[in-house]
């Protein structure tokens, strides 16, 4: 199962898919969820706030479709404008690994 999230500042989940299996590209995922699809459509609210949604490399190419998610600029030899953006945006990234564990108790 592939686990698509959306964390607040605080790390609380705002959002998850669980809409594709787990070999599915992170970026086709989102692709194939409501909230990718709200990010494709410029119309949509979520595309009309201050917010930013924050990725990793894997959603570049979401990126180029929608203003409301923020993934590094690719490459090496970048500006210090884009290098510093980088350094920034991986901090402000929560890694798969540090969501908070989700447990189902019966």
């Amino acid at each position: 199962m592939n686990f698509q999230a959306v964390c607040d500042s605080r790390r609380r989940i705002t959002w998850c898919s669980t809409k594709t299996c787990g070999s599915t590209h992170d970026s086709t995922a989102l692709n194939y969820s409501l909230l990718g699809e709200a990010l494709q459509d410029h119309t949509h609210p979520i595309n009309q706030t201050d917010y930013y949604i924050v990725g990793d490399d894997a959603y570049k190419g979401n990126a180029n479709c929608c203003d409301s998610l923020l993934t590094p600029f690719p490459g090496k030899n970048l500006s210090e404008a884009d290098d510093a953006f980088n350094f920034w945006q991986v901090r402000a990234h929560i890694p798969e690994l540090r969501l908070p564990l989700i447990r189902h108790d019966d």
